[in-house]
């Protein structure tokens, strides 16, 4: 039986890697008040507005860092002839036999994907663990990795959402925005669903789904009042 662990000193990627997610979330927002400033200029809205959204984001990201580490040090992978277990904080216990592992996948950022058989059965392991190389020769032995390389699917996925948001933005043609803002609340509906079924994020975070409704009832009024004045 093997078990692993997180590095206790890997606080530096975590911020690391929040701060990258934070970013993006930063410059949807900011698309937003852009978006509502030139349409309505008004500079006390807009520096009420700037304001909220720094401290929000400020205090945002030292929760979520915080939050990260504290699942970070209750992590523990197990894995033994027949399982791979993995148990955290907050979040339900994944239990995948050796027998039903379809396909595991060394990602670009060094963390694994353990895929089961069944699209629901996926354990999402980090690259933050301890005796790293160990562990994936334990892998290995199990099933050959595969490796992800170039462009994936889910990199043109976020392309299209990014570029769809950014149109509704800027475009001024209503059957472009209407395409557009469609992809785009499909998108951001159906990432909210799977957050909400997938084992791997915590209870916790899991909790904060309303905050995907509001942005998802806000884009569209603000979609609908563009179209409105087309």
């Amino acid at each position: 039986m093997y078990q692993f662990e997180i590095r206790k000193d890997c606080i530096k990627e975590v911020r690391i890697s929040i701060l990258k997610k934070v970013i993006l979330g930063s410059l949807i927002i900011l698309g937003f008040l852009s978006y509502k400033y030139f349409k309505d200029p008004n500079i006390y809205v807009l520096l009420l507005a700037t304001t909220t959204m720094v401290g929000a984001i400020i205090w945002g990201y030292y929760k979520a860092v915080e939050r990260q580490m504290l699942l970070y040090d209750s992590y523990v992978l197990t894995i033994d002839s027949q399982t791979i277990k993995r148990e955290q904080y907050d979040t339900p216990d994944i239990i995948i036999k050796t027998a039903d592992i379809s396909r595991i996948i060394k990602n670009r950022d060094g963390s694994f994907s353990i895929k089961g058989n069944s699209p629901a059965t996926t354990l999402e392991v980090p690259s933050q663990l301890e005796e790293y190389e160990r562990f994936e020769n334990v892998l290995s032995g199990i099933k050959p990795i595969s490796k992800k390389t170039g462009i994936q699917f889910e990199d043109l996925v976020i392309i299209l959402f990014l570029g769809s948001f950014v149109t509704v933005l800027i475009s001024n043609d209503k059957i472009i925005i209407a395409a557009c803002a469609a992809i785009v609340v499909i998108g951001w509906s159906y990432s909210v669903f799977k957050n909400q079924q997938n084992q791997n994020i915590d209870s916790k975070s899991k909790s904060n789904w309303w905050i995907g409704i509001i942005f998802i009832i806000y884009f569209i009024k603000s979609v609908y009042e563009k179209l409105s004045g087309l």
